[in-house]
């Protein structure tokens, strides 16, 4: 079924099974990879040790099946589908993992996603650098120049998520019309999006202390939040401080459980 997307002269009109292989999973790839990010930064794989081992069960993972694959069809037409069993269903099996709940270790959680978006990426490279039969160069260089901006943003110390989802979904058309599987636009801006709260606990408690005693000046018995300006900007400053104390990591986490629910 074809579903499009327009406005104007432009449109982009894509199968339902393109949407949702190259769109759907971008989106998927793109929470996902924010969770591993997170999980290198200060989680299970924070540790070099414990990050080496599924990365290299991921190279085994796509090198075996590659080379098994080869052995039974080694000179013959099929020979150039080696890269075919080379990438894990990850949606199918990180939904496996969730099926279980609490009863799988945190550690093998981790392990498994970690695994199979390694798998996954390493396979997506395999199909962009030796299944693309056309290249488009200039949209190629505009979606590089779309990931140094990405980059200046999170050196520049940028939070705001929609910055980043917007030249995200920039990247992603880009990537579709260069002939690269759109679906690295995902991993590239979870790669990009910072991962680290702006305030330390210490930080953020001083923040509140202060924000509270200043409310509490500025409060007169009867007043009502609305009606008070002080008392309303104070308020949206608190706001401000919680969503600088959280990792945009664990704000996307809802959505990620939606998703992959409805995967």
């Amino acid at each position: 079924m074809p579903i499009s997307l327009g406005t104007g002269d432009w449109e982009l009109s894509l199968s339902l099974h393109h949407w949702i292989n190259d769109g759907l999973m971008a989106i998927f790839f793109f929470l996902v990879g924010l969770e591993l990010k997170r999980e290198f930064l200060v989680g299970e794989l924070s540790d070099l040790r414990q990050a080496v081992l599924p990365v290299m069960a991921a190279i085994g993972g796509m090198l075996v099946p590659a080379l098994v694959y080869t052995s039974f069809n080694i000179g013959g037409e099929a020979g150039r589908g080696w890269g075919i069993p080379m990438a894990t269903d990850i949606a199918f099996a990180v939904g496996c993992i969730a099926l279980l709940g609490n009863r799988v270790p945190r550690a093998v959680v981790t392990f498994l996603v970690a695994l199979a978006i390694v798998d996954d990426l390493g396979a997506i490279l395999v199909i962009a650098i030796w299944y693309t039969e056309q290249v488009n160069v200039i949209a190629l260089i505009a979606s590089g120049s779309l990931i140094v901006i990405m980059g200046l943003l999170n050196a520049a110390g940028v939070r705001r998520s929609s910055a980043y989802v917007f030249l995200g979904i920039l990247l992603w058309y880009g990537l579709y019309l260069a002939g690269v599987h759109a679906t690295l636009a995902g991993v590239i801006t979870a790669m990009a999006l910072p991962a680290k709260p702006k305030y330390d606990p210490v930080a953020f408690s001083t923040f509140v202390k202060d924000i509270i005693r200043s409310f509490d000046r500025c409060f007169r018995p009867g007043d009502k939040i609305i009606a008070n300006d002080a008392l309303r900007a104070r308020v949206m400053a608190l706001g401000n401080g919680v969503s600088l104390a959280q990792s945009p990591c664990s704000v996307w986490k809802p959505v990620y459980i939606s998703l992959l629910a409805f995967l």
